[in-house]
């Protein structure tokens, strides 16, 4: 956890652009954002079972569609949804609540693009909370004027 907050402060100091506050889903004022909307969407049909649904949400260029049948495979899938958001106008990272694989706990990332105006799910992965932390301090680092978007208190949420 220490480690995300000295990855985020490197980066409001010197890196890409700005970073813009955490705002919390559910405050008033605060809508969820169309790409959070959008990756949501994508992996419920994959977790109900509803691929080709899931597939129009997907950039038909990616490789990404051959990734949805798999979010079945982990244990704990059902359980999964995203929890924290970072975007941008024109791409976003969001994190899944964390779940455990072979005894390790894991996160999804769901990477989407808006291309000429309709956010379309680029690449999902699952993380070790290391691996997160890489990640998404990179994705902040090579993108201007990111937002954070996380669930309000949400208890799964490690990555204060």
């Amino acid at each position: 956890m220490a480690r995300l907050g000295f990855i985020l402060t490197i980066v409001a100091l010197y890196g890409g652009g700005e970073l813009r506050g955490a705002d919390e889903v559910g405050r008033a004022k605060v809508k969820r954002p169309v790409s959070m909307q959008v990756m949501d969407e994508c992996l419920a049909h994959a977790v109900a079972g509803n691929d080709e649904e899931a597939r129009k949400l997907t950039n038909p260029d990616e490789s990404v569609f051959r990734q949805i049948p798999m979010i079945r495979d982990l244990d704990g899938y059902k359980e999964l949804r995203f929890i924290r958001a970072y975007a941008n106008d024109e791409e976003a990272l969001s994190v899944s609540s964390p779940i455990k694989v072979d005894g390790q706990t894991v996160y999804l990332t769901a990477h989407a693009k808006n291309a000429e105006g309709k956010w379309r799910v680029i690449d999902i992965d699952s993380r070790t909370h290391d691996e997160l932390l890489t990640e998404v301090g990179k994705f902040v680092l090579q993108k201007s004027n990111i937002s954070v978007v996380r669930e309000k208190q949400d208890p799964n949420d490690t990555l204060h």
